[in-house]
């Protein structure tokens, strides 16, 4: 019998495709398996390419439920190009929380503005790779223009450094704003450090304080901490560790550790910081990253 090489590839190909899915670990527990989940989701291209069904399966289920609903109909569509981006470790960002990948296809599931609101911070405090970070924030952003509410995460991150910028002035508007809500004179403001992102550590990891005003005494100690989050939206609703960490305080804790210390920054040493649920702050927006009508407010609760 006479067979072409094209035939035995061809052949060859599809023989290992139906051998990984007779396979049980294939399938997963709950019988529906890769397979039927891609199958599904209508796939048509990722479904038939074995090189990128392997990087497939390498998902989560819970994951590849969610996945599967990009677009698969040709090469180069949604699904292969998202899994282009699949190296090991940002397999393993996803694997470890499914609701970045439920972000991912937040405007298939009727996501609305703010439950793309929060993954600036949610991104801010995973201790994946940056890669892995600007992949994950790059696709949510893609998701959140699909559903006409722009660069969701993109902005967030362009509000907060814009109001970081603006305290670092330590003049103008948004500076003057700030001394009144915390109580002090403009003068008196000034003699506080600013530092961005510290990473305080929570009964479940840690939060990145948007900022963290600082001041020292004669000695070189800090006397005095003030911690300012910034939101997208007033409605921006707080990170899972921003609730531990903001909600402790609320309810008494005094004191806090730094994780570790930022280039240039030398604060671990000092100990754990001394915190009062009086100086504890949001700044947000409504919606856009203009700093002109920022809302400043203590954080008084966390649900």
């Amino acid at each position: 019998m006479y067979t072409t090489a094209i035939g035995v590839s061809f052949f060859s190909c599809r023989f290992a495709l139906w051998a990984r899915i007779a396979n049980p670990r294939y399938r997963g527990e709950d019988g529906m398996g890769t397979y039927q989940r891609l199958y599904d989701g209508g796939s048509t291209y990722v479904l038939k390419n074995a090189a990128y069904l392997r990087k497939f399966e390498k998902l989560s289920p819970d994951v590849q439920k969610f996945i599967s609903q990009l677009t698969d109909d040709k090469a180069g569509a949604t699904l292969s190009k998202f899994l282009d981006d699949c190296d090991s470790d940002f397999v393993a960002l996803l694997n470890a929380d499914s609701r970045y990948a439920e972000a991912i296809v937040g405007h298939k599931n009727k996501f609305i503005r703010a439950d793309y609101e929060n993954f600036p911070d949610e991104i801010a405090e995973l201790t994946t790779s940056s890669a892995s970070k600007e992949k994950l924030g790059n696709w949510i952003n893609r998701s959140s223009k699909i559903s006409n509410f722009g660069e969701v995460v993109a902005t967030g991150n362009r509000l907060s450094k814009n109001i970081t910028d603006a305290i670092k002035l330590k003049s103008g508007k948004l500076f003057e704003d700030l001394a009144e809500n915390l109580g002090l004179t403009t003068k008196e403001l000034e003699l506080y450090d600013v530092l961005t992102e510290v990473p305080l550590v929570t009964a479940g990891g840690f939060m990145k304080a948007d900022v963290l005003l600082i001041k020292k005494n004669a000695l070189g100690k800090i006397e005095d901490t003030i911690i300012i989050e910034n939101k997208l939206s007033q409605g921006t609703a707080l990170t899972k560790r921003q609730k531990e960490g903001f909600g402790a305080i609320i309810n008494g804790q005094t004191s806090m550790t730094i994780k570790y210390d930022k280039p240039g920054e030398i604060l671990v040493r000092e100990g754990p910081l001394t915190l009062s649920k009086n100086k504890i702050f949001k700044i947000s927006d409504a919606g856009t990253d203009n700093i002109a009508n920022v809302k400043i407010e203590k954080i008084i609760k966390v649900n």
